[in-house]
C-alpha cells in the first residue's frame, strides 16, 4: 500500500465486501468471532476443516478480485488449532484450555528493528511525550497476561531509553499506565471472547 489514500480505498472496499459478500456465505455462520485490521483478516472458527476448506472456496469464488488462503501460522489467514499459536498483526495468540480462554502476547517479525523516533529529535516535546504514552496504551491493550505486560513493558522502555528519551518520563508514563492499564485501556482483540472448546 504505497499511496496515502490506498488504507482508506481498502477499508471501504473490505467494509462493502463484508457487508455484500462475506456475512451472507453459508460458512459464515461458523465464524464466533471476526476481527479485521485494514486487509489483514482474523476469525475464530467452530466449523470442521472440510467446512473452512469449503468456506474458503466461497469466499474465493465471490472475492471480487481478492484472493484468500489459510494456512497453520500463514500469512493471511491463520489456522490455530488447540494449542498452537497464531500470529496476527502484532500478536501471539494462543489457546489455553485449562482455563477456556485466548491469552495474547507480542509478535515481532525477525526484520523489527528500534526505530522509534529519537528524543534529540527537532519535534516538539509534547510530541514525543505522546508517543510513548501511546505505545504504553498499546502495549497495555495487545497483552493479556499481566506477567506478559511486565515483560514487555521493560523492553519497551529500555528501547526509548536506547532512542535518548529520559528514564524519569518514561518511568512516571508508564507508572500511569501500568495503574489504570486494564481498566482504562481494555484489550482490543479478545475481551468478551469465550472460546467453545
Amino acid at each position: 500500500m504505497g499511496a496515502t489514500v490506498a488504507p482508506a480505498f481498502t477499508n471501504l472496499f473490505l467494509n462493502w465486501w463484508e457487508l455484500t459478500v462475506f456475512t451472507k456465505l453459508e460458512g459464515y455462520k461458523y465464524i464466533s468471532m471476526y476481527k479485521r485490521y485494514t486487509d489483514d483478516l482474523f476469525f475464530i472458527w467452530n466449523g470442521s476443516i472440510n467446512e473452512l476448506n469449503s468456506f474458503l472456496q466461497d469466499i474465493n469464488g465471490h472475492a471480487c478480485g481478492l484472493k484468500f488462503e489459510i494456512g497453520i501460522c500463514g500469512l493471511k489467514f491463520e489456522i490455530g488449532i488447540c494449542g498452537t499459536n497464531v500470529y496476527f498483526l502484532d500478536l501471539n495468540i494462543f489457546m489455553d484450555l485449562d482455563n477456556r480462554k485466548f491469552i495474547s502476547s507480542i509478535y515481532k517479525k525477525d526484520t523489527y528493528a528500534n526505530n522509534f523516533l529519537h528524543f534529540e529529535s527537532k519535534h516538539p516535546l509534547f510530541m514525543k511525550v505522546n508517543l510513548v504514552h501511546g505505545q504504553l496504551i498499546c502495549l497495555s491493550r495487545l497483552i493479556s497476561e499481566d506477567s506478559g505486560f511486565e515483560t514487555e513493558i521493560n523492553k519497551l522502555v529500555l528501547m526509548f531509553v536506547q532512542r535518548e528519551c529520559p528514564l524519569d518520563k518514561v518511568n512516571k508514563i508508564r507508572d500511569e499506565i501500568s495503574k489504570n492499564g486494564y481498566l482504562e485501556f481494555p484489550q482490543i482483540l479478545l475481551s468478551g471472547f469465550t472460546p467453545n472448546v
